[in-house]
């Protein structure tokens, strides 16, 4: 079972990253979440959340419908929160995640970290 601060890291990087308001006529919608259209962009963002997230299998495989299934959940959560008008502002985002790396003995402080995150999320970390 996760932990409460990785599902609330996971909840907070979905709710912290735009949501699409509207489908484009090129966007290949891959399911629905909510009665709304779930694009393979929208999906992809949260699969790849689910891959750095979701644990390691025994012998360090982690299996692909697994990460499927916790991108969906993601995806709904994240989905429901929106609908609800949650908020997560990027310090308390960048502190849950900070937090995760130290719980699995890592160090948000060092090189290694920023460039991890440069390569996940795209932007420099902020101290």
């Amino acid at each position: 079972m996760r932990s409460r601060s990785t599902v609330g890291l996971i909840a907070a990087l979905a709710v912290a990253a735009p949501m699409p308001s509207a489908v484009g006529a090129d966007a290949q919608i891959i399911g629905e979440a909510f009665g709304q259209p779930v694009t393979a962009e929208e999906f992809d963002r949260f699969y790849r959340a689910a891959e750095l997230f979701t644990r390691a299998q025994e012998g360090g495989a982690r299996e692909t419908a697994a990460i499927r299934d916790e991108a969906w959940k993601n995806l709904v959560l994240a989905r429901e929160a929106q609908r609800l008008g949650v908020r997560v502002d990027r310090p308390r985002v960048l502190e849950a995640l900070r937090e995760l790396v130290r719980q699995r003995g890592g160090d948000p402080e060092s090189p290694g970290y920023a460039g991890w995150a440069r390569q996940h999320f795209q932007q420099e970390p902020e101290a």
